[in-house]
């Protein structure tokens, strides 16, 4: 790769992408992973789930980048793409590299470590794709944005068993490992329904509550909450999350009370996923203080 281009991906990684931020991410699941099953750090399954995991956020980031090229020339012109950093085809060819690339990684970690976690990861990086090409339906799935959202949100649960079946094959499709996917599906829908509540967004964006009001909005976010709460009681994490539960209950009457402090419920919806990936190496910790 040229220098050129190199300088180029590293511009868009840094703002689009940025690794630091997305291994946190990787890090803070993988150890959970662990920990949700074992009493001691498996430093060889950890660093593979972590940096399978850092993979598809960046693909699956390119997608988007892709998908949303018209939308973005209107509404954010200042992203790498509508300005004119990358070609809509560059963009493609990146992403295909990339996607075979990581298909690679999952058959050599299907070989070298764990049969289930490759097939898993080749899995979760096929669901990508179909993402990308919106299940081959993308009328019928535009019926309906919450619809849309959640087949696009439930890769969440594959990736999960992922990093579990890295570490332990055996309890990769186990109900545990489910509830554990299921928590990461709750937090992770409500942050997604809660970053699209601007009521001065750009009418392109075609946010949730411009498509459908306030009080839809909060209901799909509270939907959301009670799947988190009760995954997070089936894996006894619960005393560590209902109570960021309950804080994201009771900043969601902003939406009413003051429609411009929509940061403060998405910044509430972030701290939410963040103790929802870390809670079970939080239970691990605070037990083995106690």
């Amino acid at each position: 790769m040229r220098a050129e281009s190199r300088g180029r991906w590293w511009i868009y990684l840094r703002e689009r992408s940025p690794l630091p931020a997305l291994a946190i991410i990787a890090l803070a699941q993988s150890v959970s992973a662990c920990y949700l099953l074992r009493a001691t750090i498996d430093a060889v399954g950890v660093a593979l789930g972590a940096a399978g995991i850092v993979g598809l956020l960046v693909l699956m980031r390119l997608m988007d980048e892709v998908k949303d090229y018209d939308k973005d020339r209107v509404a954010h012109p200042d992203r790498p793409l509508p300005r004119g950093l990358f070609t809509p085809d560059e963009m493609r060819r990146a992403l295909l590299v990339l996607g075979c690339a990581l298909a690679v990684f999952g058959a050599l970690v299907g070989a070298l470590r764990s049969p289930v976690a490759g097939a898993l990861y080749v899995f979760c990086v096929a669901y990508s794709f179909l993402m990308y090409r919106e299940f081959f339906a993308p009328r019928l799935l535009g019926v309906n944005a919450f619809v849309y959202a959640l087949t696009h949100q439930v890769i969440v649960v594959p990736m999960y068993a992922f990093a579990v079946a890295t570490i332990s094959p055996t309890h990769a499709l186990s109900s545990t490992t489910l509830w554990f996917a299921l928590t990461g599906l709750g937090a992770s829908f409500v942050y997604e329904v809660a970053r699209k509540l601007d009521p001065a967004a750009h009418p392109a964006l075609r946010t949730y509550l411009a498509l459908y009001g306030r009080g839809a909005a909060a209901a799909a976010i509270v939907a959301a909450l009670g799947l988190l709460a009760v995954s997070a009681y089936r894996i006894d994490v619960e005393w560590i999350v209902w109570p960021v539960v309950a804080l994201m209950l009771l900043v969601l009457p902003l939406l009413w009370l003051r429609p411009g402090a929509h940061r403060a419920i998405e910044a509430t919806a972030t701290l939410l996923g963040f103790v929802q990936m870390l809670a079970p190496t939080l239970r691990h910790a605070l037990r083995a203080f106690a």
